[in-house]
């Protein structure tokens, strides 16, 4: 198991952490955008990278600190 500092991320990233596909977080992300909001650029804010989190639990493969 990996270890990562809460930063922002990018979706790519974010696929890592939870072991599946670019545009099936992407999916799962858009299922929960009213609530998460807009990311700014290319990157989820630290706010933003919380509450995906919060609405999909913990990431399996990464230990946030």
């Amino acid at each position: 198991m990996k270890t990562w500092t809460l930063k922002a991320a990018n979706t790519k990233q974010l696929a890592a952490f939870y072991g599946v596909d670019r545009r099936s977080m992407a999916t799962l992300i858009n299922s929960y955008q009213p609530n998460i909001g807009k990311r700014t650029g290319y990157f989820w804010s630290v706010d933003q990278v919380l509450l995906i989190f919060k609405f999909l639990g913990p990431p399996p493969l990464v230990r946030v600190i």
